[in-house]
Formats: C-alpha cells, sequence, structure tokens
C-alpha cells in the first residue's frame, strides 16, 4: 500500500511539474501565412496547403480533419475538373453557394432536386459540359453519374453501410469511372473501428476487398451470441 502511495505521489509531482513548465514556456507563434487560391475571394492556410496537396498527391483518400477546418474548400481547391460532389440532402444548398460564390466562372449543375426527368437532364448537363455537378447520397439507389475526374463524398461515414445499395454503386463508380476519390469525414468512425471499412473499401477495393479480413488484419473481436462486436483494435 505505501509502495502504491509513493507511486501516486510522484505521478502528481510529475504532472505539478510538466504544468509549471508549461506555464513558463511561451506558445509557439502561430502560422498565419495565407496562400493563393483558384477560389475568387478565399486564401490558403499553411495547414490547407498540407491538406490539397495530400489529396493531390494521394489521389484517394480520407480527409478527417476536425470541423471548421476547411474540408471543403481543401477538397475543391485540390479536385480536377469535370467533379462530382456527392454530399447528404441537407448540404446540397450548403455547396451550390460555396462553388457558385468561390469559383464563378466554372459551370455548376445541382442534380440531386426534382423529379426523376429533372435529375436525368442535369446529369445529361454535367455530361456535356463539365464543371460540378451536385447529387444527394440517396441518388446512388438510382442513378450513375457520367465518368469525371475527381469524386467528393462529404460526410462519408454515411457509407458505412457495406451492404446498402448506395454503398455498392459508389463503390463501382469510384472504381470504374472516376481516378480522384476525395471522401470528407470529422468522424469517419461513429460505433466503431469498422466503420471504416466501406470507406477504405471504395478507395481502394483490392486491398479491402473482404470485410472479415479486415477485422481479422487490424480489429479484436468477440462473438456475444447474436453477432461480433469490436472491442479494440489491434497494435
Amino acid at each position: 500500500m505505501s509502495s502504491l502511495y509513493e507511486r501516486i505521489k510522484q505521478l502528481t509531482r510529475a504532472r505539478e511539474e510538466r504544468k509549471q513548465q508549461a506555464s513558463a514556456t511561451p506558445p509557439a507563434p502561430v502560422n498565419l501565412q495565407l496562400h493563393p487560391a483558384r477560389a475568387a475571394s478565399m486564401m490558403l492556410r499553411t495547414y490547407q496547403v498540407t491538406g490539397v496537396n495530400f489529396l493531390r498527391n494521394t489521389k484517394r483518400a480520407i480527409l478527417a480533419d476536425a470541423p471548421g477546418l476547411g474540408k471543403t474548400f481543401m477538397a475543391t481547391e485540390a479536385a480536377v475538373l469535370p467533379c462530382v460532389i456527392s454530399c447528404p440532402r441537407l448540404l446540397m444548398r450548403q455547396w451550390e453557394t460555396f462553388i457558385a460564390e468561390q469559383y464563378p466562372a466554372d459551370p455548376l449543375v445541382v442534380a440531386g432536386e426534382g423529379d426523376v426527368i429533372q435529375r436525368a437532364t442535369a446529369i445529361e448537363t454535367f455530361r456535356a459540359q463539365g464543371g460540378w455537378m451536385i447529387i444527394n447520397h440517396d441518388m446512388w439507389r438510382r442513378f450513375v453519374p457520367p465518368p469525371a475526374q475527381t469524386l467528393i463524398i462529404d460526410e462519408s461515414h454515411n457509407m458505412k453501410n457495406r451492404e446498402a445499395q448506395r454503398t455498392k454503386r459508389i463503390t463501382v463508380y469510384a472504381t470504374k469511372a472516376v481516378p480522384r476519390v476525395y471522401m470528407l469525414s470529422a468522424t469517419p468512425v461513429h460505433k466503431d473501428a469498422s466503420d471504416l471499412y466501406s470507406q477504405l473499401h471504395i478507395l481502394d477495393p483490392g486491398t479491402f476487398s473482404s470485410f472479415w479480413r479486415f477485422c481479422s488484419n487490424h480489429l479484436i473481436m468477440i462473438d456475444y451470441g447474436y453477432g461480433s462486436k469490436v472491442v479494440h483494435v489491434k497494435d
């Protein structure tokens, strides 16, 4: 008991010493340098330049920065046109406003609204003129966009269900019709690490071809009688 007590005292003393050192050390200067961008009225911060270069160089990646750091801006700056943007229905207007304001010279089509004929017409317009096309995630159940150079999947954690029809169809499109896939999500893992599988499968179905192999290689799971549950990530 006494040895445990002494250990707790040592840890407490060490923590207090770290606090004192931290308070005595002046904070490092924040890099507020701005860099040119293609956008009409925005410039890139240094960390955003890093994000843009990451997407451009990797070509198929998940950008999981925290909310407010500019994932939308980084993705559009890294995109090569023509570009398809797939997002939740509630975010379509936000994307439309951003593209229209920051890239006013680029053609822009919103195909995620209206009846079937209106949506099909919008898709054909995009096929003819290029630029940007915004669709909602649920459209993948019925429509397939024309081939493009970039696919941006916003809130990509919505594609975590590997059995969903929209997940299967977007995987085929991402594999066969577009060389660049940028997935954006501040929370790519919602329930547990198995949520990552479908997103990784969309990016690289060759490497991540089997859900159960992914689980066996990277996750610790238990069988609780009614199915399997992830309890830990392997080191």
